[in-house]
């Protein structure tokens, strides 16, 4: 919900809050003052007639109209004035009218006169029923008022935010370039603009001295591994070694080997979650597979595993060519050393799906854990631990999907395209 969505949310519930609570106190307070007014005006009618009895005018004036009335006593009574309320059905208006009456009892010439003024308080109800009608337009207006200002405000007001909100979700830190956010005119967007303008300089300078850094290490290391895998070779080809000393010179290359390969790996998840390959092309992952498998035939010789292809369709996807061949590469050597000595690989895709299933015996360790990095089983120990990482990696840069499954000593692997 947005900001300004959520504060005309609130603006309209507290404004119907108080509207209620306002009308209610509203009402009573014109209902007294009416009644106020009516009861006063009642008294100056009470008056009047009362001085016309004095002069002798006879009581059938006032009894001709539902207005008022004169009922005259033989026994002089105790006076008193009482106010009441009463309903009488008025011929005129068709209805049963709300009438606010006078009674008072005065003595005149030996006789007690009761008095009995009235006054419709039907024009008070409609001034009460106006008053409020008008209220609840008042209130609708400056709802709609707050709205329409709330709308202007988000459009004008806003914009500065919205423009440094569009500008940093297209931020892309690999491009080693800081945003530049313009200055505001307001205060508050201004200083944020600032701030953001320090933050991503800084960010991309961090980020731009660690790459570096891992380019440098990366092609560093490489130099001197090189030059102990070219010395180890020698050694190892050396007839005056013992059978002792030529198996440690052969633990030593695998190790060296084994670190060349974990620098290369890493260098490459670094490079993919910095989104650095970021060409992309429709690739046919078929002929990336059978490419792949010629560079892998003498490995599945060795080991005298059987491929089976069922290309059921033709399976493209908009991807970086260097990362296509790494997906795939990855995939078919994670077949490869799980199976087992003359075990066989099934490859099957279709339009929008990769299968790779091989024989192996069951893992053991856990499924989840399989694409962590350095996760590896025990009986392989010389994989680095970070060719599932790295799919994954893939998989997640290019809207790709991976499950593993594990049934009948088969382990699959698979990759869907997200749609």
């Amino acid at each position: 919900m947005k900001i300004q969505t959520k504060i005309s949310l609130y603006f309209v519930v507290i404004s119907i809050i108080l509207f209620l609570i306002g009308s209610f106190i509203s009402y009573y307070v014109i209902e007294a003052i009416i009644l106020d007014e009516v009861d006063e005006a009642l008294l100056t009618e009470e008056h009047e007639i009362y001085n016309s009895l004095k002069t002798n005018k006879t009581p059938e004036v006032y009894n001709s109209t539902i207005y008022s009335d004169i009922t005259i006593g033989d026994v002089v009574q105790k006076a008193y004035r009482t106010f009441s309320d009463t309903s009488i059905y008025v011929s005129e208006e068709g209805e049963t009218v709300l009438f606010r009456q006078l009674i008072s009892v005065d003595n005149l010439r030996g006789k007690s006169y009761t008095i009995t003024v009235r006054q419709s308080l039907l024009e008070q109800e409609d001034l009460a029923t106006g008053i409020t009608f008008t209220m609840i337009g008042i209130l609708v207006s400056i709802i709609i008022s707050f709205n329409l200002l709330g709308i202007w405000s988000e459009r004008k007001l806003w914009s500065p935010f919205y423009n440094t909100l569009s500008k940093l979700e297209k931020f892309e830190i690999h491009k080693v370039t800081p945003l530049v956010l313009p200055e505001s005119k307001l205060k508050e967007f201004d200083k944020l603009n600032k701030t953001l303008n320090e933050l991503s300089s800084k960010i991309v300078k961090d980020y731009k001295n660690l790459k570096e850094f891992s380019e440098n290490a990366s092609h560093e290391l490489q130099t001197p591994l090189s030059i102990l895998r070219s010395k180890l070779d020698i050694l190892i080809q050396d007839k005056s070694l013992n059978e002792s000393q030529s198996v440690n010179f052969q633990t030593m290359y695998s190790a060296v080997n084994r670190l060349s390969k974990i620098i290369n790996s890493l260098n490459i998840i670094t490079k993919i979650d910095n989104e650095e390959f970021s060409k992309t092309e429709i690739l046919v992952i078929n002929n990336i597979i059978n490419s792949q498998l010629e560079i892998l035939d003498e490995v599945l010789a060795t080991k005298d595993i059987r491929i089976e292809k069922e290309f059921s369709d033709t399976l493209e996807i908009n991807i970086n060519k260097y990362m296509a061949e790494t997906l795939v590469s990855n995939l078919l050597s994670n077949a490869i050393k799980h199976n087992i000595d003359s075990g066989f690989i099934l490859i099957k895709t279709g339009s929008d799906f990769l299968e790779i299933t091989n024989s192996g015996n069951a893992l053991s360790t856990s499924p989840e854990e399989m694409f962590l990095r350095f996760r590896k089983e025990s009986l392989t120990s010389d994989s680095t631990g970070l060719g599932l990482a790295i799919v994954k990696g893939i998989c997640e840069r290019y809207n790709l999907s991976v499950n593993y499954n594990y049934a009948n000593h088969q382990h699959t692997l698979s990759i869907t395209v997200i749609k």
